[in-house]
């Protein structure tokens, strides 16, 4: 059931960008979605919650984009994603919504801003949708304190500490995980997947024959052009992998 949401809820993205004309771009959105390993999605309804505010929060700013901008309301859309993601979310891997939400968004102003302002709203619109995540919270643990009249704020406390430690002694043996050995273990994850490494050498194999089909045709390019694309591949380095997405 949640397998056939998941898809539902994907390919109402997907139409939207398509109305958007951001064809170019599904392949890297469809990427990253990959990245958030799909079958654990399904399995776990702790995890699939985030997915699902993930890809209702980037399909309304898909439809009304240019209404919250003329009406100045970007602000507390990120202040409502926030809210959003607090709510439904256990827990997991809350700064997705934030993520996708901002990469989309600053896609559709790709033409319509300067590279600073874009960095400066990167901020702004983060420090708007903390405020959304952790007032919701704080929230949360005023109001259980003054109902329940015992000190919520401190258990609170205590196990945001506790999450955000190194430490785990779930299984009864204290053990030290790093940020490494965690990223080494949902990678290791996503290799032992079948499916998962047939799509990434496929990609890898398109890119590669797209990147040797763009070295051909610059060849019989006339010398005029080949200047000019010298000047284009100054910057093309940096963002070979974006340009093949894009294609």
């Amino acid at each position: 059931m949640i397998s056939m949401l998941q898809l539902i809820v994907l390919a109402g993205v997907l139409m939207e960008m398509a109305k958007r004309d951001l064809q170019g771009y599904v392949k890297a959105f469809l990427a990253g979605v990959i990245f958030l390993i799909p079958v654990t999605l399904q399995l776990s309804l702790q995890y699939s919650q985030i997915y699902f505010v993930t890809m209702f929060c980037v399909s309304f700013l898909l439809k009304k984009h240019e209404k919250l901008s003329l009406c100045g309301w970007m602000f507390e859309f990120y202040f409502f994603v926030g809210i959003l993601s607090c709510f439904f979310d256990f827990l997991t891997y809350p700064l997705v919504a934030l993520g996708f939400v901002l990469l989309v968004h600053f896609i559709l102003e790709r033409e319509h801003s300067e590279t600073w302002s874009r960095f400066m709203h990167i901020g702004e619109y983060s420090v708007a949708w903390g405020l959304g995540y952790v007032g919701i919270w704080c929230v949360k643990w005023i109001l259980a304190t003054l109902l329940l009249r015992e000190n919520i704020l401190r258990d609170a406390i205590l196990q945001v500490l506790y999450r955000s430690s190194v430490e785990s002694s779930d299984s009864g043996v204290t053990e030290i995980i790093t940020r490494k050995d965690a990223l080494l273990a949902n990678f290791h994850l996503l290799v032992q997947s079948k499916v998962f490494i047939a799509v990434i050498c496929i990609w890898a194999l398109y890119i590669a024959c797209k990147m040797l089909r763009s070295r051909f045709v610059m060849r019989n390019k006339k010398p005029n052009l080949l200047f000019f694309g010298g000047g284009v591949h100054r910057y093309r380095p940096a963002a070979v992998c974006m340009d093949s997405f894009n294609g």
